[in-house]
Protein backbone atom coordinates (compact mmCIF):
# COMPACT_ATOMS: atom_id res chain seq x y z
CA UNK A 1 0.00 0.00 0.00
CA UNK A 2 1.34 3.53 -0.94
CA UNK A 3 2.63 5.57 2.12
CA UNK A 4 5.29 7.97 2.71
CA UNK A 5 7.56 5.19 2.52
CA UNK A 6 10.24 6.14 -0.63
CA UNK A 7 11.12 2.74 -2.63
CA UNK A 8 9.21 -1.23 -3.25
CA UNK A 9 9.91 -3.01 0.08
CA UNK A 10 9.09 -6.07 -1.95
CA UNK A 11 12.81 -5.04 -3.83
CA UNK A 12 14.44 -4.89 -0.51
CA UNK A 13 13.09 -8.44 0.74
CA UNK A 14 15.75 -9.82 -0.76
CA UNK A 15 18.14 -7.80 1.19
CA UNK A 16 16.24 -7.12 4.37
CA UNK A 17 18.81 -7.55 6.54
CA UNK A 18 17.04 -6.75 9.59
CA UNK A 19 16.04 -9.92 11.11
CA UNK A 20 15.40 -11.10 14.57
CA UNK A 21 17.06 -15.17 14.66
CA UNK A 22 17.32 -17.38 17.39
CA UNK A 23 20.26 -19.05 17.49
CA UNK A 24 22.02 -21.16 19.60
CA UNK A 25 25.74 -22.12 20.88
CA UNK A 26 25.14 -25.58 20.49
CA UNK A 27 22.34 -26.84 18.26
CA UNK A 28 21.19 -29.47 20.60
CA UNK A 29 20.91 -27.22 24.04
CA UNK A 30 19.06 -24.67 21.53
CA UNK A 31 15.91 -25.13 24.32
CA UNK A 32 18.77 -24.28 26.73
CA UNK A 33 19.82 -21.26 25.60
CA UNK A 34 17.41 -18.52 23.74
CA UNK A 35 20.09 -16.21 22.66
CA UNK A 36 18.72 -13.88 20.46
CA UNK A 37 21.33 -11.63 18.34
CA UNK A 38 19.80 -9.41 16.45
CA UNK A 39 22.15 -9.16 13.15
CA UNK A 40 22.44 -7.27 9.34
CA UNK A 41 22.39 -10.23 7.72
CA UNK A 42 24.21 -9.30 4.86
CA UNK A 43 25.17 -5.87 5.55
CA UNK A 44 23.67 -4.27 2.89
CA UNK A 45 21.49 -2.13 4.62
CA UNK A 46 23.76 0.58 5.22
CA UNK A 47 24.67 0.45 1.59
CA UNK A 48 21.30 0.63 0.50
CA UNK A 49 20.10 3.61 2.62
CA UNK A 50 23.32 5.44 1.75
CA UNK A 51 23.12 5.44 -2.12
CA UNK A 52 19.10 6.44 -1.52
CA UNK A 53 20.84 9.92 0.34
CA UNK A 54 19.83 12.60 0.49
CA UNK A 55 16.48 12.31 -1.25
CA UNK A 56 15.61 8.55 -2.21
CA UNK A 57 15.36 6.65 1.04
CA UNK A 58 13.02 3.93 2.81
CA UNK A 59 11.71 5.82 5.55
CA UNK A 60 10.24 2.21 7.05
CA UNK A 61 14.05 0.57 6.59
CA UNK A 62 15.34 3.77 8.02
CA UNK A 63 12.97 3.70 11.38
CA UNK A 64 14.25 -0.53 11.60
CA UNK A 65 17.95 0.46 11.36
CA UNK A 66 17.60 2.92 13.89
CA UNK A 67 15.62 1.10 16.07
CA UNK A 68 18.04 -2.20 16.01
CA UNK A 69 21.25 0.68 16.56
CA UNK A 70 19.54 2.04 19.64
CA UNK A 71 18.11 -0.70 20.93
CA UNK A 72 18.69 -4.27 19.88
CA UNK A 73 22.50 -3.46 19.25
CA UNK A 74 23.38 -2.08 22.84
CA UNK A 75 21.30 -5.04 24.41
CA UNK A 76 23.36 -7.89 22.29
CA UNK A 77 26.11 -5.89 23.18
CA UNK A 78 25.25 -6.21 27.27
CA UNK A 79 24.47 -9.59 27.01
CA UNK A 80 27.49 -10.60 25.57
CA UNK A 81 29.72 -8.54 28.20
CA UNK A 82 27.78 -9.48 30.82
CA UNK A 83 26.50 -12.72 30.02
CA UNK A 84 28.78 -14.64 27.15
CA UNK A 85 32.14 -13.05 27.97
CA UNK A 86 32.12 -13.66 31.48
CA UNK A 87 31.34 -17.12 31.81
CA UNK A 88 33.76 -17.82 28.75
CA UNK A 89 36.47 -16.38 29.95
CA UNK A 90 36.16 -18.49 33.34
CA UNK A 91 36.22 -21.92 30.83
CA UNK A 92 38.76 -20.76 28.34
CA UNK A 93 41.79 -22.85 28.95
CA UNK A 94 45.17 -20.04 28.21
CA UNK A 95 45.72 -21.81 24.94
CA UNK A 96 42.28 -21.23 23.75
CA UNK A 97 43.91 -17.44 23.40
CA UNK A 98 40.74 -15.73 24.06
CA UNK A 99 41.54 -13.05 26.70
CA UNK A 100 42.90 -10.05 24.34
CA UNK A 101 40.08 -11.12 21.79
CA UNK A 102 37.21 -11.01 24.06
CA UNK A 103 39.19 -7.37 25.85
CA UNK A 104 39.28 -5.93 21.90
CA UNK A 105 35.44 -6.86 21.29
CA UNK A 106 34.00 -5.60 24.16
CA UNK A 107 36.44 -1.82 23.15
CA UNK A 108 34.64 -1.87 20.12
CA UNK A 109 31.21 -2.27 21.50
CA UNK A 110 31.84 0.60 23.19
CA UNK A 111 33.02 2.28 19.95
CA UNK A 112 30.17 0.54 17.87
CA UNK A 113 27.90 1.95 20.25
CA UNK A 114 28.72 5.47 20.39
CA UNK A 115 28.77 5.34 16.57
CA UNK A 116 25.60 3.88 16.10
CA UNK A 117 23.92 6.54 18.37
CA UNK A 118 25.31 9.30 15.66
CA UNK A 119 23.81 7.20 12.80
CA UNK A 120 20.24 6.86 14.15
CA UNK A 121 20.25 10.81 15.36
CA UNK A 122 20.32 10.87 11.76
CA UNK A 123 18.03 8.33 10.66
CA UNK A 124 15.60 9.56 12.85
CA UNK A 125 15.76 12.75 11.13
CA UNK A 126 14.84 11.10 8.03
CA UNK A 127 11.97 8.56 9.08
CA UNK A 128 10.50 11.98 10.37
CA UNK A 129 10.62 13.96 7.10
CA UNK A 130 13.83 16.12 8.29
CA UNK A 131 17.20 16.85 6.19
CA UNK A 132 20.47 15.54 6.68
CA UNK A 133 22.71 18.50 6.80
CA UNK A 134 25.51 16.48 4.95
CA UNK A 135 24.29 13.27 3.04
CA UNK A 136 28.05 12.33 2.20
CA UNK A 137 29.21 12.06 5.91
CA UNK A 138 26.21 10.03 6.91
CA UNK A 139 26.53 7.85 3.45
CA UNK A 140 30.40 7.38 4.37
CA UNK A 141 28.92 6.95 8.25
CA UNK A 142 26.70 4.29 7.36
CA UNK A 143 28.62 2.44 4.78
CA UNK A 144 31.57 2.48 7.60
CA UNK A 145 29.75 1.36 10.67
CA UNK A 146 28.57 -1.66 8.70
CA UNK A 147 31.64 -2.39 7.46
CA UNK A 148 33.47 -2.36 10.78
CA UNK A 149 30.37 -4.49 12.26
CA UNK A 150 30.41 -7.17 9.40
CA UNK A 151 34.32 -7.81 10.48
CA UNK A 152 32.99 -7.52 14.14
CA UNK A 153 31.10 -10.30 13.90
CA UNK A 154 33.00 -12.33 11.64
CA UNK A 155 35.86 -12.50 14.79
CA UNK A 156 33.00 -13.37 17.06
CA UNK A 157 31.49 -16.31 14.49
CA UNK A 158 35.25 -17.31 13.72
CA UNK A 159 36.75 -17.21 16.97
CA UNK A 160 35.05 -17.03 20.02
CA UNK A 161 31.75 -19.17 19.30
CA UNK A 162 33.78 -22.36 18.52
CA UNK A 163 35.14 -22.14 21.89
CA UNK A 164 31.81 -21.58 23.47
CA UNK A 165 30.76 -24.84 21.66
CA UNK A 166 33.99 -26.35 23.01
CA UNK A 167 34.22 -25.30 26.76
CA UNK A 168 30.62 -24.11 27.68
CA UNK A 169 28.30 -26.74 29.78
CA UNK A 170 24.57 -26.86 29.31
CA UNK A 171 25.00 -24.96 33.45
CA UNK A 172 26.72 -22.13 31.68
CA UNK A 173 24.26 -21.98 28.95
CA UNK A 174 21.54 -21.53 31.45
CA UNK A 175 23.45 -19.18 33.63
CA UNK A 176 23.53 -17.16 30.02
CA UNK A 177 19.98 -17.51 29.54
CA UNK A 178 19.18 -16.26 33.13
CA UNK A 179 21.38 -12.97 32.28
CA UNK A 180 20.06 -12.27 29.01
CA UNK A 181 16.78 -12.40 30.74
CA UNK A 182 17.63 -9.85 33.10
CA UNK A 183 19.13 -7.66 30.79
CA UNK A 184 15.68 -7.12 29.47
CA UNK A 185 13.83 -7.24 32.48
CA UNK A 186 16.50 -3.93 33.02
CA UNK A 187 15.04 -2.40 29.47
CA UNK A 188 11.34 -3.42 29.86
Amino acid sequence: EPGPVRGDMRRLGRWLPLLLVPTALLPDLAAALPLRTYFFRDFTVGELIADGLPDDVDRRLCAQVASCLQFDLPLHHQDEETALFPILRMRALPEDGLEVILDRLASEHTLDTDFASEIAEALELLVNGGRIGNANTVGYMLRGFFERYRRHVHWENTLIMPVARLRLTPEDLALIAVRMDANRSKTS
